[in-house]
């Protein structure tokens, strides 16, 4: 607690000399969580809270309300000075007004525990602030998050608002009216005889100043007092005026006019204490009246402050009353001087806002001025906007000409409402500041301008001519000089304006590395967690370098999660990492997960600013596993986060409605999408939005058949982003550029770029592509494979995304197959790129009659090949055992499935190399000569020699001659494609090769006898001859 007396509003009144009015404090007494108090001023409502407060031994808060509380952000920091330590409590700010419901159950939760459970909170003369809707918000949190057995007691000159019905409905909220307020004979007898201890006054004449009262409490106290102090005044009907001769006679005569006079001067505080009303008028006297006031309950309270000091608090109708009667008893200067010196005497107890009003009442501009300026940077981080804009709008307009930081602190007030109309404020405020040499107002109104961008996110154009006249750079002598927390903003909007605009210039690696020399270990956790916030964007989203990322992440993450980070950063910093496990993590569980973890916290915060982040990013997710569905879940989510304002939120959308149309393969609706994402980003100059989205037309246009469209987007991408110098963008505009050659025919060129974008793909360990199916990249991950480009990476990229193709891709060794089975030659089977070496007995067998028959074979064949003398359980158990003990040595359980009686080698996991040389020569049968004969090398690579070299069984040798034939009828083919080709030699070497490894190919012999003979190489031809005579024999 500070050493000013504790402010008024929250100490409760005295409660002496008040009789016990049972009826309704039995009524107080009940188990309904909130009652509602309303009368009109002085229906004795806070006097029968205080009595009840006071009897029931409960502690808790006694709020009155004034006119600050209307300001959600004033309410919440008043009821927080009720502690020792304030800023334990959650801090209201501009992002929290958004969801103000949510934060006001995170305030009151936090509020309770300070409380015992058993508490009252009283909010007094709540007619102050009960017609903002906000305050319904905030009562029914403090309500819904009170403890078991807390009471709230609300007073009020208003009924409740209507917000509150359906707590009424539910038994939450109990309601005395006005009427039941008024005070019953028996009760007024018993107030009476309180303040008459004499028993002057007769019970007639109790009854009659009651009837008269019509039971209003206050009228009643000050005719009971007017009778007890002057009995012979007669007490007729109509000698009683209106309430100004109330208060006149009744609580103001019995003062003497000097005393008076000093009263009307001390009107002018709020509240007083004893020694601030006797430096205010210059004498004790007021101090006095006030003391008396309150001790006989007439329109003042006094209440205990801080070191016991009393607080008085003058009944607002009475101080309405004395401040009327000021304004016609005083001079214009007298009152301004008046109000000027209690302002200073406010500002000096610690309550500088109520002493500003004061003095910007007084018209006193330079005390007004100097302090409005001093309080505007702590209302503007909490948000109080709506109170700083109204103290601005008091000032004459004429102070603001010559007086750039008035007009600055009015443009920032209009930021976050307006943030395209505070811009030429701004500007304006940057050139006087420029021109009067201030620093400090030149850059405070530079990155107000940036940060425009930011809340209106719809142009990023407008940085351009910003980034090109910042008032001042780290080599400037005078950045040393200013605030940190300036200077940490201004190169976060620096490099954050660059990223967007211009991610290629040079200027981007200087503010990085000058955010990286500030994040110096001394720091405080919330600065650090700034400074690094950009530096781990541009590492995401911008260069790719998700390594890099990893490092902050490990390095800052920890701040948060023990505690550390302002609110708004704990949110952005969750969306940071939920992007880090988009881009790092092979799956979308921990990134959704993460999200889910970031959109409970903005509830639980009430900070609703990152929730469209947090949601697109579970998109992205969902999208790169191709889950459409899922997608489309969290795509309704994230369009309630939406604003239509907001042209790049807008364009994002869009984007990922295309992707996801794209992935169900609804072409119409996913080219409608991307193509609105590209427009709205192109009018919004953001250069990777640019890229991302004209990839993404590029994507879907070519899949719906619109060639040249995606042609179109695609050269426009690929020069954008040779601009931007990201890796991250350029290896996605090649590999896309690559996969439409690729699929269009253009081998050479797809070939070409793919090797470009699978480099850099592979130095980035890029594992999505932004638009991309998994089918499409499968499909891309197999063109690499086929042309050996990078294929540690690639096999990696298809093992960790689980990328499947609709028909296995037998042609590719290098495929990240479970099992690898060589059988052209003596039988060898991998697991990985190591050996099974483990195989033996029947488990041998089994596999070797299954690769045999080509890969799928009856079991019932093979238990009468492999157990022909036993009975059929017998053999079916004998089978079973030898088929579980092979798939144990495999070391793969799903290589071999039985299905329907068949046992078959599972196509999606093993490969087997008599399909891949069936596949090749396939392939090498048709299409351009160069790629047939690339074809037909792989095929004549893959055979080692004869199917199964060593083994025997059934229906073996007659396989053996079949694919040896298509073997050497290939190679022929091939040797004239090669000769076709110029490549004689390279024909002869493979022919010596194949004569090698199929020594009993007749029909090979004789080709060779013929060509040989036919280009009069006659010795080589009879020596052709002489090795066909000696293999038949």
């Amino acid at each position: 607690m500070t050493d000013n007396p504790r402010p008024a509003w929250l100490a409760p009144p005295f409660s002496t000399g008040l009789a016990p009015r049972a009826s309704l404090l039995a009524r107080l007494d009940g188990d309904v969580p909130l009652i509602w108090l309303h009368g009109p001023a002085g229906a004795g409502k806070t006097a029968l809270v205080s009595d009840w407060f006071r009897r029931s031994g409960r502690q808790g808060i006694w709020y009155e309300a004034e006119p600050g509380g209307r300001d959600p952000a004033g309410l919440f920091r008043i009821l927080g000075t009720a502690f020792d330590d304030p800023s334990a409590l959650p801090s209201f700010s501009a992002e929290r007004q958004a969801d103000l419901e949510r934060f006001s159950r995170i305030f009151f939760r936090e509020f309770y525990t300070r409380l015992p459970k058993n508490c009252a909170v009283v909010l007094d003369n709540c007619e102050t602030i009960q017609e903002e809707t906000s305050f319904g918000v905030i009562l029914k949190a403090a309500v819904q998050e009170r403890p078991l057995g807390a009471r709230i007691l609300v007073t009020s000159r208003l009924p409740p608002p209507g917000a509150l019905a359906r707590m009424r409905v539910h038994g939450l909220m109990h309601v005395i009216e006005g009427d039941e307020l008024a005070l019953q004979r028996d009760e007024a007898l018993a107030i009476a005889r309180l303040h008459d201890p004499e028993g002057a006054l007769e019970d007639a004449l109790i009854d009659e100043l009651w009837q008269r009262s019509r039971g209003w409490m206050a009228g009643f106290l000050l005719l009971v007092q007017q009778r007890v102090r002057h009995p012979e005044v007669d007490a007729g009907e109509g000698t009683v005026p209106l309430l100004a001769d109330y208060l006149h006679h009744e609580v103001l005569a019995p003062i003497d006019k000097i005393g008076l006079e000093q009263l009307l001067e001390v009107a002018v505080l709020p509240w007083t204490t004893a020694v601030m009303a006797t430096a205010l008028s210059g004498s004790t006297a007021p101090a006095r009246v006030l003391d008396e006031l309150a001790r006989r309950h007439m329109l003042v309270s006094r209440r205990e402050g801080d070191q016991a000091l009393p607080i008085y608090e003058v009944h607002p109708l009475l101080r309405e009353h004395l401040l009327a009667r000021a304004d016609a008893a005083f001079p214009a200067n007298r009152l301004a001087a008046l109000r000027a010196k209690g302002g200073r005497l406010l500002v000096e107890a610690g309550d500088r806002d109520t002493g500003l009003q004061l003095l910007i009442a007084a018209q006193d501009w330079e005390e007004a001025i100097p302090l409005l300026l001093d309080l505007a940077p702590q209302l503007a981080m909490t948000g109080r906007f709506p109170t700083l804009r109204a103290w601005l709008e008091a000032l004459p307009q004429a102070l603001f000409t010559d007086r750039p930081w008035l007009r600055y602190w009015q443009a920032v007030c209009l930021l976050p409402v307006d943030p395209v109309a505070s811009r030429e404020l701004l500007a304006g405020c940057q050139t006087s500041f420029t021109q009067g040499g201030d620093a400090t107002g030149a850059l405070s109104a530079w990155v107000a301008l940036m940060e425009s961008v930011w809340l209106a996110w719809d142009d990023c154009h407008v940085f351009d001519p910003w980034l090109d006249t910042m008032p001042l750079s780290p080599a400037d002598r005078a950045w040393q000089s200013l605030p940190p927390p300036l200077t940490d903003r201004a190169a976060t909007y620096a490099l954050l304006g660059l990223l967007l605009r211009r991610p290629g210039d040079p200027a981007v690696e200087a503010w990085s590395r000058r955010l990286q020399d500030e994040l110096t270990t001394g720091s405080p956790p919330n600065r650090l967690l700034r400074l690094a916030y950009p530096l781990m964007i541009e590492a995401l989203w911008f260069s790719g370098d998700h390594a890099a990322a990893r490092r902050l992440a490990d390095r800052f993450l920890p701040l948060i999660t023990s505690g550390h980070a302002d609110p708004l950063l704990h949110l952005m910093w969750k969306a940071a990492e939920a992007g880090l496990y988009y881009w790092r993590e092979d799956r979308s569980g921990p990134c959704v997960q993460c999200v889910e973890e970031g959109l409970a916290l903005a509830r639980e915060y009430g900070i609703p600013s990152q929730n469209l982040q947090l949601s697109s990013l579970a998109v992205y997710a969902a999208l790169a596993d191709g889950q459409a569905d899922t997608a489309r879940l969290w795509l309704d989510r994230m369009a309630q986060s939406v604003h239509m304002s907001r042209a790049l939120d807008v364009s994002l959308h869009h984007f990922l409605l295309g992707w996801e149309a794209h992935t169900r393969d609804d072409r119409q609706a996913a080219l409608v999408h991307v193509q609105e994402a590209e427009r709205l980003a192109v009018g919004s100059g953001w250069v990777h939005a640019i890229v991302t989205n004209r990839m993404g037309v590029a994507q879907v246009a070519f899949a719906a058949g619109e060639r040249r469209l995606a042609a179109r987007m695609l050269s426009s991408a690929s020069r954008l982003a040779k601009t931007t110098g990201s890796t991250l963008y350029l290896a996605q505009v090649q590999l896309t550029a690559a996969r439409h050659a690729l699929e269009s025919g253009h081998r050479r060129r797809g070939v070409s770029l793919l090797a470009a974008g699978m480099t850099e793909a592979a130095r980035l360990n890029l594992h999505k592509l932004l638009c991309w199916t998994p089918a499409e990249t499968a499909r891309l991950c197999r063109e690499a494979l086929l042309a050996n480009i990078e294929p540690t990476y690639v096999r990696d990229w298809i093992t960790a995304r689980g990328l499947a193709l609709p028909d296995p891709p037998v042609e590719i060794r290098d495929w990240p197959w479970g099992l690898s089975i060589e059988a052209l030659g003596e039988l060898r089977v991998f697991r990985g790129h190591d050996p099974v070496e483990s195989l033996s007995g029947r488990s041998r067998e089994i596999l070797v009659a299954v690769v045999a028959a080509g890969g799928e074979i009856a079991h019932e064949t093979l238990m009468d090949r492999l157990w022909p003398d036993s009975d059929g359980d017998a053999a079916r158990r004998s089978f079973d055992t030898a088929l579980h003990r092979l798939r144990g040595q495999l070391g793969c359980p799903d290589a071999l499935r039985l299905k329907n009686g068949r046992l078959s080698l599972n196509r999606e996991r093993c490969w087997l190399d008599t399909s891949a040389f069936r596949r090749r020569l396939e392939l090498a049968a048709q299409g351009d000569p160069r790629e047939r004969v690339e074809h037909w090398l792989a095929a004549h690579a893959l055979y080692r020699g004869p199917l199964l070299q060593g083994e025997t069984t059934p229906g073996l040798h007659s396989a053996r001659r079949s694919l040896e034939r298509r073997y050497v009828e290939a190679f022929l083919e091939g040797a004239a494609m090669l000769g076709a080709l110029g490549r004689d030699s390279e024909a002869e070497q493979r022919c010596e090769e194949v004569l090698e490894r199929a020594p009993d190919a007749e029909l090979l012999y004789r080709s060779l006898f013929d060509r040989y003979a036919a280009q009069g190489r006659h010795g080589e031809a009879a020596g052709i001859h002489a090795r066909c005579r000696e293999g038949r024999s």
